[in-house]
């Protein structure tokens, strides 16, 4: 069972769609590689909390149990409470604050591009100790993140149609 929104779901099907327009510049899209110096200023409202949650996901210390439970931190703290608020006001990007709109913002893609990376450095064994990682494989950690994300997948998707946009292949 795979990851949807992140892997091969919404994010990935609408990169294959944009990326092979020559006039819809990929880097427009690109992921970030971390919280952007723009966003850590307190017009932004960046503070010692928020950095504690970005530290603690680059770190991995304290470990997460499992990839569900990074995901549920990264969705309850820094994503729902920072990244989307933040960038609607330091890019000028209202639609970005709104869960129903902020696919229609390119920065959109920047952002869960950019949490993305942060799962996939979850994954690297230099980065988190083995007996952090459950025994007996991620399957049964994953599911009910799984479940979450094949959901926001249909989500947007309706979103993408809604807003008279073609939905990515």
């Amino acid at each position: 069972m795979g990851i949807p929104l992140l892997a091969g779901g919404y994010v990935a099907k609408f990169h294959r769609w944009h990326d092979v327009h020559p006039d819809a510049g990929p880097a427009a899209v690109a992921p970030w590689t971390a919280v952007p110096a723009e966003l850590r200023t307190p017009g932004a409202r960046w503070n010692h909390t928020v950095a504690a949650e970005e530290r603690r996901i680059v770190t991995n210390a304290p470990p997460f149990a499992s990839e569900d439970s990074l995901g549920i931190y990264i969705e309850t703290t820094i994503h729902n409470r920072f990244l989307h608020s933040a960038a609607a006001i330091t890019c000028d990007e209202p639609a970005l604050a709104d869960p129903m709109r902020s696919p229609v913002s390119t920065y959109f893609y920047k952002i869960h591009g950019l949490i993305g990376r942060w799962r996939q450095n979850w994954h690297r064994p230099a980065q988190i100790a083995s007996s952090a990682r459950p025994e007996g494989g991620a399957a049964g950690q994953l599911a009910g993140i799984s479940d979450r994300l094949r959901a926001m997948d249909q989500h947007m998707g309706a979103l993408a149609m809604a807003s008279g946009q073609k939905k990515p292949a």
